[in-house]
């Protein structure tokens, strides 16, 4: 029985010594199958058996509250962001210690009673309350009340202490009391606004939109720099915190972690190999340029003011194939030429036959300029196709506000542009690149103006460098 083996204490070696009774106990086959292990799955383990203190219930709460990302919102132990109260003492709350003015108010006779029908219903609860309507389970929710009534800390006198509190205390009072591994910090710090994987949400009792920062279309545009900026200085004014300034904050290597998980969502390309073996189909590839290419380098490969000429003499890019894929499949640094990552080997393949097939054009590759937006022209294009989501001058509405000095302080010229023309799968951010269903389809100098009006509501940084490489 291991279940009270962290309290209890147990032999650094025990790996070794398991498979030195593997070796000696050969005819006993409960020991037969074990086997060897990369030191990273030793260390999980042990780490995992210090956990064991015969509180199996409270450590699967303290796990879900982990999991379910209660920290993004609520200083818990110290640690934590501040859109809710602190939940480290919310055990020693009495049920006259809880609002209750919402539709469902009713009597409660235990605060057991009210934290179950808080995590179901948090606004039918508390009028006018900030946390967003869940989708918890029920095992989640008995789960979540058992880790708030747990939340009622003592002191007790030091003969009484666990071996865990003193060593926590005394021994490695600098050793966090959470998995700090990229993705359980995203699962404890992020996930409860944009989703487990980053896929965004959006809840009935929360205007905006939590922005989906595990899609391909974001990540592969978006740069370390950026993700590393963003963790570190939040975005003031709405709700997400400064992890790397506040106090109860992150750490330099956590913050490097979470983007470290971050850029593991990113979708693996097709290798080349692959795309070699599939057969282009020029129907396939045409509809394949004709939405992700032709806004910024032509319908006929003839370049735009937003990306260079295609079908020229001097283009490498439809004349090798590999160099075409590694295009395509990795980008071009510094450019707003993100990896298309998520296209399959059929579409590659496809839209590559279909590059090499258009007619050559006078325009010389090398001499392409990137071209320079209007302001004032932006702001008329902004107001029609923008402000619906993003509010006002960008200040925000139902997607996030990207006229704000967090935001483009962290975001080049090369990132906005991207992200007009290519949108958001799967999200309410359209596709500007191609027409939408009531908007108008954006060409190369309305996404130019649109980037130089972003860049105008902020005088600090208009200035930033534009980027621009050719793509």
């Amino acid at each position: 029985d291991i279940s009270s083996v962290g309290y209890k204490g147990f032999r650094s070696d025990w790996h070794k010594r398991h498979l030195a009774l593997r070796d000696s106990l050969k005819a006993s086959p409960w020991i037969e199958s074990y086997g060897s292990m990369p030191a990273q799955d030793e260390t999980r383990i042990s780490d995992y058996l210090r956990t064991l203190v015969g509180a199996p219930q409270l450590m699967k709460a303290q796990m879900a509250a982990m999991r379910l990302g209660c920290r993004g919102c609520h200083v818990i132990d110290g640690i934590g962001g501040e859109e809710g109260p602190d939940l480290t003492l919310v055990g020693h709350k009495t049920v006259a210690d809880f609002p209750i003015s919402g539709t469902l108010s009713a009597s409660y006779d235990t605060p057991a009673e009210w934290h179950k029908a808080h995590f179901r219903d948090p606004v039918g609860v508390v009028a006018g309350s900030t946390m967003p309507s869940q989708d918890f389970s029920a095992r989640d929710i008995e789960l979540l009340t058992l880790f708030a009534l747990s939340k009622r800390p003592k002191e007790l006198p030091r003969e009484y202490w666990t071996k865990d509190r003193i060593r926590a205390t005394y021994i490695e009072s600098d050793k966090r009391t959470f998995a700090t591994d990229g993705e359980s910090l995203f699962s404890a710090f992020c996930s409860g606004c944009h989703g487990q994987r980053g896929e965004g949400r959006t809840y009935g009792n929360r205007p905006a939109t939590f922005p989906a920062i595990g899609n391909p279309d974001f990540l592969t545009i978006a740069s370390d720099q950026q993700l590393r900026k963003t963790v570190h200085e939040g975005r003031p004014g709405r709700g997400m915190p400064s992890w790397g300034t506040k106090e109860g904050g992150l750490r330099p290597a956590e913050m490097d972690s979470i983007v470290t998980f971050m850029r593991s969502l990113e979708p693996k390309p097709p290798s080349f190999s692959e795309v070699q073996t599939r057969k282009a189909d020029k129907n396939l590839g045409g509809a394949v340029y004709a939405r992700e290419c032709a806004v910024c380098h032509g319908a006929r490969g003839e370049g735009t003011l937003l990306g260079s000429p295609l079908a020229t003499t001097d283009n490498r890019v439809t004349k090798d194939n590999h160099a075409a894929y590694t295009v395509l499949a990795n980008g071009v640094p510094k450019s707003s030429m993100g990896a298309y990552s998520y296209l399959s080997a059929n579409e590659i393949s496809s839209v590559l036959d279909f590059m090499r097939s258009m007619p050559l054009t006078t325009a010389k590759r090398q001499t392409w300029q990137i071209g320079t937006g209007d302001a004032v022209r932006g702001k008329t294009t902004f107001d029609h196709a923008c402000a619906g989501c993003h509010g006002d001058a960008g200040k925000g509405n139902i997607a996030p506000a990207i006229g704000s000095p967090s935001f483009l302080s962290s975001a080049d010229d090369n990132f906005i542009l991207a992200t007009i023309v290519r949108g958001r799968t799967g999200t309410v951010m359209q596709h500007f690149g191609s027409a939408n269903i009531g908007l108008r389809q954006l060409d190369a100098s309305d996404v130019l103006d649109v980037t130089a009006y972003l860049r105008s509501l902020s005088p600090l940084f208009a200035s930033s460098p534009k980027g621009g490489s050719a793509q």
